[in-house]
């Protein structure tokens, strides 16, 4: 599922940054849920 997740980022090569900071908090909870 991360993987597919990097994968997902990395594929969004127009303005990957901005996606990040708009998924970030579902970013975090997701690695939180699947790192317990």
């Amino acid at each position: 599922m991360i993987e597919e997740m990097k994968k997902l980022v990395v594929s969004l090569d127009e303005g990957p940054r901005k996606w990040l900071d708009d998924h970030r908090p579902e970013i975090y909870k997701w690695a939180r849920a699947f790192n317990r």
